[in-house]
């Protein structure tokens, strides 16, 4: 890939043009747009998850796992069992 660094936008526009005339974008079949469309949402899923584990949010069934736990050692009125 070739890289200008210019503040000038018609010199970056010709730079883009002559990379894609060098190495022309790939042409995606209607069988390949239709995978990525239909894996999407679970790839989606899966970086949430990620981005989550790593901001060490809890989800909600960490919160409801803590909260079946002090259920069982009697914390009945605390607000995470609520």
């Amino acid at each position: 890939m070739l890289k200008i660094f210019t503040r000038n936008k018609k010199v970056a526009q010709v730079a883009q043009t002559l990379e894609n005339v060098i190495s022309p974008p790939k042409i995606a079949t209607v069988e390949e747009i239709h995978a990525e469309f239909d894996s999407a949402e679970s790839r989606i899923l899966d970086q949430c998850d990620t981005i989550l584990a790593e901001l060490q949010i809890p989800t909600e069934t960490q919160i409801e796992k803590k909260a079946k736990l002090m259920q069982d050692l009697g914390f009945v009125n605390s607000e995470t069992v609520k």
